[in-house]
């Protein structure tokens, strides 16, 4: 859970032990202070969904502090177009000049 919304929604991340991208964060088992994940995974910021609460259905543990504001700051990246890749994505068209 990346936030936890007004009402019953909250924003999820990803996380994955088979992909990998530029914008993974790895997760190891040292990085839990409860539970645990069977395989070292990758924390994949760029894959969020928001979802109503009753669609979770368990939780399988919690990241440590310093694991969560990686997440935070990599998030921040992403928003505010600091992880520069060159893959074609934008958002929008340039403004065009309206005629007078």
């Amino acid at each position: 859970v990346v936030a936890e919304l007004e009402g019953d929604d909250c924003i999820l991340c990803q996380i994955s032990s088979s992909r990998w991208d530029n914008y993974s964060i790895a997760l190891y088992r040292e990085d839990f202070v409860e539970g645990s994940l069977r395989r070292v995974s990758s924390i994949r910021p760029n894959k969020l969904i928001t979802a109503h609460r009753a669609l979770i259905s368990h939780r399988v543990g919690r990241v440590n502090a310093a694991k969560q504001r990686e997440v935070q700051r990599r998030l921040v990246r992403i928003f505010t177009n600091r992880l520069q890749f060159n893959n074609g994505c934008r958002l929008g068209r340039p403004a065009r000049a309206v005629p007078k």
